[in-house]
């Protein structure tokens, strides 16, 4: 079974990725640098250039490596833009 998001990037690939499903005011962005599979499910592995996460909540995490799964199980709806090319 294909995931949502498993052809439609590829390794080299700028994305941006939302943290929180439906709530476009945090995510991250990089560079696709290859896949993996974290805790059983199947991720890009995104090196980190852009990153909105708000300094009280932690750390900028710009130049971490930033796991991005290739489904999204909150509803088709709520996912369409989750991942998007830039």
């Amino acid at each position: 079974m294909t995931l949502k998001y498993e052809n439609k990037f590829n390794i080299g690939d700028k994305i941006k990725a939302l943290d929180f499903a439906g709530n476009n005011e945090y995510w991250i962005a990089g560079k696709i640098t290859g896949t993996s599979v974290v805790r059983g499910s199947k991720v890009f592995e995104v090196e980190i250039e852009e990153d909105t996460l708000p300094p009280e909540v932690g750390e900028t995490r710009v130049g971490d490596v930033g796991y991005v799964p290739m489904e999204c199980f909150l509803g088709d709806k709520v996912c369409d833009n989750r991942i998007t090319l830039i």
